[in-house]
């Protein structure tokens, strides 16, 4: 995967996996590509609210559920970690 860089700080998203979102209140989510209108939509209707494109291909997002399988889930998501 690509490292991410935001504001300066560069996350590698294989160093760490979050397993939940609990006392979180963001997340960022990296696709394989950008995101189209449905993958948007669908990312809405599980309470995903982009905030941001921060990096290639990458969206800080207000998730506030605890349960971060989901979104993990999609197919369209290469990896979504706090």
């Amino acid at each position: 995967m690509t490292d991410i860089t935001v504001n300066g700080n560069t996350i590698d998203p294989q160093e760490y996996v979050s397993q939940d979102a609990k006392n979180h209140n963001f997340i960022y989510i990296q696709g394989y590509h950008d995101f189209d209108i449905d993958q948007k939509l669908r990312l809405v209707e599980m309470h995903v609210e982009i905030q941001e494109y921060v990096a290639q291909h990458t969206y800080l997002c207000r998730y506030t559920p605890e349960d971060l399988e989901t979104v993990q889930s999609l197919r369209f998501v290469k990896s979504a970690n706090m």
